[in-house]
């Protein structure tokens, strides 16, 4: 098993990939995604227009959320692109620490 580099209720990730928690609903099944699937990462501000109040699914059909009943209380979300026509979605506590962790492993998995 890997190394845990970061884990809070939304997301999980280690030397091997993300695992974002609770992504598929009703059933609540986790969400594996290895590096070398990871393209590109981004976070951005949550507001009523853009899924603060949508606690599980899509908004915009380019971004899956995990389920998050915390989802209003939080500020920003983060979305990995993996070259689908619709990328997963999550909300961590710490967004920007996931992004930098996310981006430093994709890079060094890409050798860039």
């Amino acid at each position: 098993m890997s190394d845990i580099r970061y884990e809070d209720s939304s997301v999980r990730i280690d030397d091997a990939g993300i695992t974002i928690k609770r992504y598929y609903f009703p059933i609540l099944l986790h969400k594996r995604i290895p590096f070398a699937r990871i393209k590109d990462v981004g976070s951005a501000p949550l507001s009523p227009v853009n899924g603060r109040w949508r606690i599980w699914g899509t908004t915009d059909f380019g971004t899956w959320y995990s389920f998050d009943p915390r989802r209003p209380r939080k500020d920003v979300a983060v979305a990995l692109d993996t070259g689908g026509w619709i990328g997963p979605g999550f909300t961590p506590d710490d967004p920007d620490a996931v992004v930098a962790l996310i981006r430093q492993r994709i890079v060094a998995h890409d050798g860039r």
